[in-house]
Formats: structure tokens, sequence, C-alpha cells
């Protein structure tokens, strides 16, 4: 079915957008350019309470990009970005918890659950608990919240992120669930957006989205859905994305639904394109 055209808040850059050739969905996943790089593997072990959780990192000879995956259930995106990194250098940070797209660990003799996305500001973590968790003593919480702001550290610690040029999330996820469509005008999310850009033909699963004007503008550019968050207006939900807008960080989530794999190696192809000629990683 075809879609609106979006192009809210993009005004100044509507006449080129506008002559833009959408990047399609279908047909062989282009070869991402490069010689391939070998990878070393470290597995960082994080104890939360009783409980180990595992963050594997994946590092070539460089890196930049550096990509990270936080829901254990998104292998797709896993195996995306370590195609992107043999082909053309980079480092990939994935959280391996216990299968799902929450994280469990054991303390003060029960279970506790968080999204591992949810996590990056301390409102977002004890939202988490909340949602995802009976009550409890206050003593107890605060110990439980202590743990799960502890593991958000060893992430950032992980990926470098507080340093990096650009950090690049990757992301599932499933039909009629959560898309580029949820920040349009009269979405769920459209508050949290500064602009939003949905080509014609495209599925909105498939999206990109941004903290920083300049790479919306270029990913919008190469014809795909991409969504800039409105950094001083955004929910804080305790995502990464909203840890970096803060941050004043450059920040991209590569989006993707799950069975979209020769997408969302299109989708990364086009951003190394585009960080390449903003001087944010080397060619």
């Amino acid at each position: 079915m075809r879609r609106p055209l979006v192009l809210a808040g993009l005004l100044p850059a509507l006449p080129a957008l506008l002559a833009l050739t959408s990047a399609g969905c279908h047909g062989r996943a282009p070869h991402l350019a490069g010689e391939a790089h070998g990878l070393a593997v470290e597995t960082r072990t994080v104890l939360l309470g009783a409980t180990e959780i595992a963050l594997v990192v994946h590092t070539t000879e460089t890196t930049e990009p550096t990509f990270v995956v936080l829901h254990t259930d998104e292998q797709p995106a896993v195996d995306r970005g370590l195609e992107a990194i043999r082909a053309r250098g980079g480092r990939l940070v994935e959280v391996r918890g216990q299968g799902d797209r929450l994280v469990n660990f054991e303390l003060a003799g029960r279970t506790w659950r968080f999204d591992p996305n949810r996590i990056f500001t301390a409102a977002g973590a004890a939202a988490s608990l909340a949602a995802y968790n009976d009550s409890a003593p206050g003593d107890v919480l605060a110990a439980a919240l202590t743990e799960v702001q502890r593991f958000a550290d060893a992430v950032l610690d992980a990926t470098d992120a507080g340093s990096l040029p650009v950090l690049v999330a990757l992301h599932n996820n499933t039909e009629d669930f959560y898309s580029a469509a949820s920040y349009a005008p009269g979405g769920d999310l459209a508050g949290d957006a500064a602009a939003v850009y949905l080509p014609p033909d495209q599925d909105p699963d498939d999206f990109f989205f941004v903290t920083d004007r300049g790479l919306f503008e270029a990913l919008a550019a190469e014809g795909f859905s991409t969504i800039l968050q409105d950094n001083a207006r955004a929910q804080d939900d305790g995502s990464l994305s909203v840890w970096a807008g803060r941050r004043g960080q450059a920040y991209v989530n590569v989006e993707a639904q799950m069975e979209h794999t020769e997408q969302q190696a299109r989708m990364l192809e086009a951003l190394a394109r585009v960080l390449v000629e903003a001087g944010q990683i080397p060619k």
C-alpha cells in the first residue's frame, strides 16, 4: 500500500528531498565495500546481584563505527552488524542476556527484570524496574536500581560511548508494533520527533532514528525513512537515544523489521557512506 510522504520539520530542505529516489526493500543485498577484516572477540562479564550477564565485544583493527545491540532477541541486527564490520572494519558490542528482550537478575531472594534500552537515565531505569517487577521495600528497590544503573555504565564503557564521533544502535522490530509512522503527526510518539521523513512505497518498519540534524538530512537524502529526535522535548524513557540527545552526542538507530535482513544491510551501507562523507569514520 502506498504510504504518504511526511516532511514534518523539513521545509528548508523540501526541494532537495522531493527529488530523491527511494531505496527499495527488494532484490539482492548489496556487497559492502572493502576487504575482509578479522575479528577479535572479548567477553566482559557484568555481575548483577547473583547473576552474570555477558557483554560480547567484537572488534577489528579499528573501533569506528561502533555498533551496539541491546536486546538479546534481535539476532538479525547482530548478524548484519558483524557482516558490516567484517567488510569495512569497526566494533560491535552485544548484550547477551537470557534470550529474550528483557534482562533478568537475582537479588535479595527474587528475580528482577528490566529493558536494557530503558536504563541510561535515572528516571528511565527506575521506570523500567517499576514496569516489570512487583513492588518491593524501598531499600531493596534502591539496591536493584543501583545494579541496573551499574549495568548501564558497563554498556557505555564497553562502547566508549562518550568519546565516539557517533554511536550506532542496531534494532529489529515486528510488524504493526513500532515504526517510523509512530513519529508522524498523530502518531503515538509524534511529540518526540523534531522532523520526520517518510518516503512513499517504503515499509515504515525500516528507518533511521537520529539525534543530529546533519545526519538526519544526509540519511533522508539517501532515500530512507528517517526520524530526528527532538532532544529538548523527547520523553525521558531511559533509552540510549535520550542519553545521547541530552549530551549532544551523535547517535543513529538502524531499525528494521526482523525479517528485512537485506534492507538492514542496505541501510548500514548507506550509513557508512554518510559517516565517511561527514568525516565521522575512516574511509
